[in-house]
């Protein structure tokens, strides 16, 4: 088992990513609205679609009209393949996940194995990988496709992930959506096991982590246009949220950290 690379919540530049078919997988996690290319045919994924590429298959993704935020590992061998088969985890196809929690889980387990010892353990890093795809796995078979999502559903949210910043309160969305609050909130739930509201402070977390990446900004700039009103209740949210303080985080993340891909 290989693992050439791997980055959490990585930010990028209004971009698309275009490489030749590399010989071994790649994993994706997208924050944020994102596009994939084969050839002349495209198509977009939402935010927290996960998407796998196998061995010798061309990679072209990104989104030119805005940045973006991605997790990914780059990673080979017979250990990945088993993995993959034996959970039977969709591969090349955008699989949509509640959030990013999943895919941080085990990024990060992976990452601390491979960063505290010497001598890594390899039974420990392919059980992780190995674990990692059969809850994706599971996850993706609970989660409703796309094409199966009410319209009105998909138009609340798209709503959110478009301007995260604006007033939303429980009431809105749901008259966005054209019925009761109660109805909107259980179907809400039930599509994206999540709250509606949970979903809106999730998707102002991960636009803070642009933001900040822009050190011309203060961390009360980056509060505002997150639609938070209090900076002080956005650090505690965003710390409850990533571990760190925005001041902290910015700090971590003012270095390169990751590998590049």
């Amino acid at each position: 088992m290989v693992i050439r690379g791997l980055a959490i919540q990585e930010p990028m530049p209004a971009v698309m990513v275009d490489r030749p078919a590399p010989g071994d997988y790649l994993l994706m996690h997208f924050y944020t609205p994102a596009k994939i290319v084969f050839g002349s045919h495209a198509f977009n994924v939402t935010p927290h679609s996960f998407y796998i590429w196998t061995p010798g298959t061309y990679q072209c993704f990104g989104n030119v009209e805005c940045s973006w935020l991605h997790s990914w590992m780059h990673c080979d061998g017979s250990w990945v393949q088993s993995a993959l088969e034996s959970s039977g985890v969709g591969l090349e196809q955008p699989l949509h996940l509640a959030d990013a929690s999943l895919t941080e889980k085990y990024l990060r387990a992976l990452y601390d194995e491979m960063s505290a010892f010497v001598d890594p353990d390899l039974l420990i890093l392919e059980g992780l990988i190995k674990v990692w795809m059969r809850e994706l796995a599971r996850a993706t078979r609970i989660a409703p496709q796309s094409h199966s999502i009410p319209k009105r559903l998909v138009i609340v949210r798209q709503l959110i992930d478009n301007d995260p910043a604006r007033p939303m309160t429980l009431n809105m969305l749901a008259a966005a959506a054209g019925i009761s609050v109660t109805q909107f909130s259980a179907e809400f739930r039930r599509y994206f096991k999540t709250s509606p509201i949970n979903y809106v402070l999730q998707v102002r977390m991960h636009r803070a982590l642009h933001y900040l990446s822009d050190h011309s900004l203060s961390v009360a700039e980056v509060s505002d246009r997150c639609g938070f009103a209090d900076p002080f209740y956005f650090s505690k949210q965003f710390k409850k949220h990533f571990g760190k303080s925005p001041h902290n985080y910015r700090k971590a993340t003012s270095k390169p950290n990751s590998t590049s891909h």
